[in-house]
């Protein structure tokens, strides 16, 4: 049986920020939002909370809440999660 070769996939190694990579505009505030709105849904992961409680805890809306857990970061400044997430914590 003959196998058939694979086509070569072009690999680029990353630079260590996706968000450079992909050519956003300012990739270190793209990353850093990121990874505060991770730590957001880690503790609201480890307290059980449902996005209900943890709208009444940030003081936001529950649809912020939900935008927030699914990475649509677009309305939230930087300092406004850390200020949730301070709110949390």
């Amino acid at each position: 049986m003959i196998k058939k070769q694979e086509p070569d996939i072009p690999v680029t190694s990353s630079s260590g920020n996706l968000f450079a990579d992909l050519g956003f505009a300012e990739p270190e505030e793209e990353l850093a939002k990121a990874q505060l709105a991770s730590h957001i849904r880690q503790v609201i992961k480890r307290r059980r909370l449902t996005q209900a409680a943890a709208a009444a805890l940030m003081g936001i809306d529950h649809t912020n809440v939900s935008a927030l857990l699914k990475g649509r970061l677009g309305s939230f400044s930087l300092d406004r999660l850390l200020q949730l997430l301070t709110a949390l914590d």
